[in-house]
């Protein structure tokens, strides 16, 4: 969606402190697919390391890291589902 204004990109972090809950996310992908942590934790690295991998391939960027790709950050650290959502309606109710 990268350069085309009528999209409104959202990128979701699980950050305290200016530091990545990996442990957050992983426990949040073990719960909701019903895996074990091990195998979560497998999903989640591998996942990333491929966007990361694809995304500095295709646009040259990383996109964990380059703010200007999105219209909003929501930080789910300490926000639940219900929230992150609705913080999400509200951006796009005012875009």
């Amino acid at each position: 969606a990268r350069g085309l204004g009528h999209v409104f990109k959202i990128r979701l972090l699980c950050m305290e402190n200016g530091e990545d809950k990996k442990e957050v996310r992983i426990d949040r992908v073990s719960r909701r697919d019903g895996l074990t942590m091990e195998q979560a934790k497998e999903r989640v690295l591998e996942r990333e390391g491929e966007n990361i991998e694809k995304y500095k391939r295709v646009y040259g960027v990383n996109p964990y890291t380059d703010d200007s790709l999105y219209n909003l950050t929501i930080n789910t650290f300490r926000h639940n589902k219900e929230e992150t959502i609705a913080i999400a309606l509200n951006a796009l109710m005012k875009a």
